[in-house]
């Protein structure tokens, strides 16, 4: 069974960061990891969908044969942390775990 998984990542050779979710691709969350460490990026974080208590982005439909880009932006990713959480935030789009 596959689960939905969203991640953060930066990619330093070109100075960019995302927001990536699995889609139902993978079965546990290290693999969407090690899929972007082999892509010499940075995984920043990885969350379980459903634990994510706040989100500006609505969730794809599933679809086991790909990932989905949900945010792109020059620089480093933006990270906060809170009393309630740490949210991670690419461009405009957020979402907070």
């Amino acid at each position: 069974m596959t689960k939905y998984f969203r991640a953060t990542g930066y990619y330093p050779k070109e100075d960019i960061s995302f927001i990536i979710d699995s889609n139902g691709k993978f079965q546990e969350r290290w693999q969407l990891g090690s899929m972007l460490a082999c892509a010499n990026c940075e995984v920043i974080a990885i969350s379980d969908y459903d634990k994510i208590q706040e989100v500006n982005l609505t969730k794809a439909s599933p679809n086991n044969d790909s990932c989905i880009i949900r945010a792109v932006a020059k620089g480093k990713p933006s990270k906060t942390e809170t009393g309630t959480g740490k949210t991670l935030k690419v461009g405009d789009k957020f979402y907070t775990i």
